[in-house]
């Protein structure tokens, strides 16, 4: 249902991949990763199959799984990404227990998000010390 995921991945990276048509969520950083860079990536037509968690790129995870994974997600970039068309959740979903999460120089494009699950925005952000920067 996934395209990529780290768990536990430190000091590790991802360039010029391109995700799609994807059940769920693209590409996930979650339990514990840190030092991730994701760059020059396109990812298009996610959420095929559970819509409201068809997420571009989801960092940390929901409180409710903090029993099961880490919540510490610290130190990723993710830069220059092509974001959409129809990813039917957030184009980014950065999670509570996360810390220096930066994201820019991306392009987003909308067109296709479900608003299901509160999939309304482009960023659903809850981290903290997280930088928004030339999107």
């Amino acid at each position: 249902l996934r395209g990529i995921v780290f768990d536990g991945a430190s000091h590790s990276q991802i360039h010029n991949v391109e995700v799609f048509n994807i059940g769920e969520e693209a590409i996930h950083i979650r339990d514990g990763s840190d030092y991730v860079l994701i760059q020059n990536c396109n990812i298009h037509n996610t959420g095929l199959k559970t819509p409201a968690y068809g997420e571009g790129i989801y960092v940390g995870s929901d409180k409710s799984s903090w029993g099961t994974y880490q919540p510490d997600v610290t130190h990723c970039t993710i830069r220059n990404c092509q974001i959409g068309p129809n990813v039917r959740g957030e184009p980014f979903d950065i999670k509570e227990g996360t810390e220096e999460i930066i994201i820019e120089y991306n392009t987003v494009d909308a067109a296709g998000l479900s608003g299901e699950n509160y999939a309304d925005s482009f960023i659903d952000l809850k981290g903290t010390r997280s930088y928004i920067r030339y999107n």
